[in-house]
């Protein structure tokens, strides 16, 4: 049933009881001589069953902008927005952040570019330019100090023209700024069918454009070697042997997601030909 609003009810000699001051939502057939409630400052008296209803009607009112608002953004939000720090063998980038021995001395401000991987050496290093020159290198989990303004910083394996480029990156005075880690890192460990490590090669091509990446290489890691890890853009990439072109058949493709670490491994056999990657990527 719908309350019509009005805003003022003249009462009737008759019925000095029904009272209401101010009522939004009344009727007169909805107002014989009930128990009162109040909203707010508005003094209602009606049958139980409509007060109740019009407690819902109101919450309905309060609530309905929360839902239609954040219902849509809970569920349309790409999964791509939001990094899965649990796929990271690094600490959640909050926490390295609080780990930084930098302290921010007067005048600056520090920027922070999180690492996915242990050790962090072994993640390529971000250029962070301005005015297109460039003012600070640094591996991912070290921050750097640097003086209020704009900045671009750019992330990731391969050519500049590959890499991952953040401009309009503001720094205040005294303050951390956090990139959002919203590319893609990939470890491969080269191994042979018993499982061991091995020093072999292979190309990783970048599947849509078709272009080479760079050239990565298994370790031995009884020399205490350790496997490099990719930074991405998200996306397709094909791992090829190398030499071979990038229309071969014998060439095995894994989908790398924002913000997670993927990793895998590249078993090759006695003859160097790929048997493929285990566990085997769901594209």
């Amino acid at each position: 049933m719908r309350f019509p609003r009005q805003r003022k009810w003249r009462l009737r000699p008759e019925q000095p009881q029904w009272q209401l001051s101010c009522l939004r939502f009344n009727h007169p057939r909805l107002l014989p001589r009930f128990p009162k409630l109040r909203f707010g400052g508005l003094l209602v008296s009606a049958p139980r069953q409509h007060l109740e209803f019009a407690t819902m009607w109101i919450a309905g009112r309060l609530l309905l902008p929360l839902l239609l608002v954040g219902v849509p953004c809970f569920y349309l939000t790409p999964r791509g927005l939001l990094a899965d720090e649990s796929t990271w063998t690094a600490a959640p980038a909050r926490v390295q952040v609080a780990q930084d021995p930098l302290l921010i001395p007067k005048g600056k401000g520090m920027l922070f570019v999180p690492a996915m991987t242990l050790p962090r050496d072994n993640e390529p290093s971000y250029q962070v330019f301005q005015n297109r020159r460039r003012v600070a290198s640094a591996n991912p989990g070290r921050g750097v100090l640097l003086a209020p303004g704009a900045y671009e910083v750019l992330i990731g394996t391969g050519a500049i023209s590959q890499m991952i480029k953040k401009s309009g990156v503001q720094l205040t005075e005294g303050n951390t700024t956090l990139m959002k880690p919203d590319w893609a890192a990939l470890v491969i460990d080269v191994i042979d069918e018993g499982r061991a490590s091995i020093n072999e090669s292979y190309e990783l091509y970048q599947h849509e454009s078709q272009k080479l990446v760079e050239t990565g290489f298994g370790v031995e890691e009884e020399r205490g070697e350790r496997v490099r890890t990719w930074i991405l853009k998200p996306g397709i990439y094909d791992v090829v042997r190398v030499g071979q072109s990038f229309s071969t058949v014998n060439k095995y493709s894994v989908r790398l997601l924002p913000g997670e670490l993927t990793q895998r491994n590249l078993v090759i056999d006695d003859s160097g030909e790929f048997i493929g990657f285990y566990p085997r990527p769901v594209l």
